[in-house]
């Protein structure tokens, strides 16, 4: 049992997902004491970030990759958790692996890894790929620290 880091809570019934520094993530049911699923994930020293989408049918875990260049998104099923992710999606990005935020848009179609780097990527979920990479100037100091979309999608703020 390692530090909780990471939960989310599903929209559509009672279970919320958490995610430990011994890289690990449990799914668990509100109304019960006892974990109701369990995923390992193969890099243990990586700090997962995880979501639900807003329909509760899919949730994200992202870890960094274990060679150190970029992140590795994973995506399940809520109810088929345990035959694995129906989808992974490789971010190669240096700065991805420094990620401290994982977001689905309000349709689902998009996912924002941001936070702990002075970038952050617009990820289409359907298709696997980096659709915008935004970053802070180079000669800046700052790094950013939370991004979000509108709920029409149309912008990163």
């Amino acid at each position: 049992r390692a530090e909780v880091v990471g939960l989310s809570v599903s929209p559509k019934d009672d279970y919320l997902l958490s995610a430990s520094c011994d890289g690990t993530c449990r799914l668990w049911d509100v109304r019960s004491d006892a974990c109701s699923g369990f995923l390992r994930l193969p890099n243990k020293d990586s700090r997962p970030l995880i979501a639900f989408d807003d329909t509760g049918i899919v949730f994200a875990v992202a870890t960094a990759n274990h060679t150190g260049n970029g992140a590795v998104i994973k995506l399940f099923a809520a109810a088929d958790h345990d035959r694995g992710p129906f989808q992974t999606i490789k971010v190669p990005d240096e700065k991805a692996s420094l990620a401290t935020s994982i977001k689905f848009s309000s349709n689902g179609k998009y996912l924002l890894l941001s936070g702990g780097s002075n970038a952050c990527f617009l990820i289409d979920s359907f298709d696997s790929c980096v659709v915008c990479e935004y970053r802070l100037p180079a000669n800046s100091s700052s790094i950013i620290t939370d991004v979000t979309l509108s709920p029409d999608c149309k912008y990163v703020i």
